[in-house]
């Protein structure tokens, strides 16, 4: 069955097109990288938080499935219900507060420090170079 001008299933928008000079390959670049160590800290944080053992992995399990849900549902190029450049800012930038501050809360306070600051800056220059 194709897809006629008549068909009422949504379609999803265009990506956005790739950076076309160096210092926009190099923001996506990096904001992709705060991208995954966002799922990896707060998979590290959530099973410290909890204990460690089976109940911490099951913790980092949950939050880091819960993470990849919110950014597949708003902050990916190809999502189907991506939000535009200011509500990805809050909320890319309010992900990465919140992951350090629960990183910080776990004991793993220089990380905390230093992936806050870091994933903060890399965060808004990807966004913006995403258009």
């Amino acid at each position: 069955m194709t897809e006629g001008a008549g068909s009422s299933s949504p379609r999803k928008p265009a990506p956005p097109p790739p950076p076309s000079t160096p210092l926009e390959w190099v923001a996506a670049t990096g904001a992709f990288l705060v991208e995954l160590a966002l799922v990896g800290t707060l998979g590290g944080a959530a099973y410290r938080l909890a204990g460690g053992g089976l109940l911490g992995w099951v913790a980092a399990t949950v939050a880091a499935v819960a993470l990849i849900a919110v950014w597949a549902t708003w902050m990916a190029p190809r999502a189907g219900h991506r939000l535009p450049l200011a509500g990805r800012l809050a909320l890319g930038c309010g992900l990465v507060l919140l992951v350090a501050g629960l990183t910080h809360a776990s004991g793993l306070t220089t990380w905390a420090w230093w992936f806050g600051g870091c994933g903060l800056v890399l965060m808004a220059a990807g966004q913006k170079a995403q258009g």
